[in-house]
């Protein structure tokens, strides 16, 4: 039987399939109808029962204590372009959320952002790297090569990777 860390993995990555082909949108986080590549992370590591409900909200410091009891994580909401104007980490604060750092090798379920602009602002989940899963802006959720990603014909400036089974987790 494998162990917790091996069953938590497979869980990551059998939930992360069952969302290819679903469109790219904005925000979106219903399988099928659409997903961003951030809210494919939340939504992945949720079902798979790894972590909270994500909840985007308009300001995260104002919250009602209805929300604040509810054990959800809050991020603030993001703008389609934020990473080409701005140099807020708002991928970063949603994977820090329940990941840490790590240098790699990337294992099946570990996540990858890649910056794009300022900023870190591109999520994928590692199948078997270099294979990926990620939502394509302006596409669909589909499986990659992570050494050859380009998202509106450019290639990132960087890729850092980040696992859930790191810092006691």
């Amino acid at each position: 039987m494998p162990d917790l860390e091996t069953q938590q993995r497979q869980a990551v990555i059998a939930g992360a399939l069952t969302w290819e082909r679903t469109p790219w949108v904005h925000q979106g986080r219903i399988k099928g109808s659409g997903v961003d590549c951030l809210m494919l992370l939340a939504e992945v590591f949720e079902r798979a029962g790894l972590v909270p409900h994500l909840e985007l909200v308009e300001d995260p410091a104002n919250l009602t204590p209805e929300q604040r009891a509810s054990g959800h994580i809050f991020v603030k909401k993001y703008p389609k372009d934020w990473h080409c104007h701005s140099r807020e980490e708002k991928a970063l604060e949603v994977v820090q959320q329940f990941a840490r750092e790590i240098s790699g090798p990337p294992q099946p379920g570990d996540v990858g952002l890649c910056q794009y602009g300022w900023v870190l602002s591109h999520g994928f989940i590692v199948l078997d790297w270099p294979l990926i899963l990620h939502a394509v802006a302006d596409s669909t959720v589909q499986k990659g090569d992570g050494n050859q990603i380009v998202i509106k014909g450019k290639r990132p400036l960087r890729t850092v990777f980040y696992s859930y089974w790191v810092g006691g987790e």
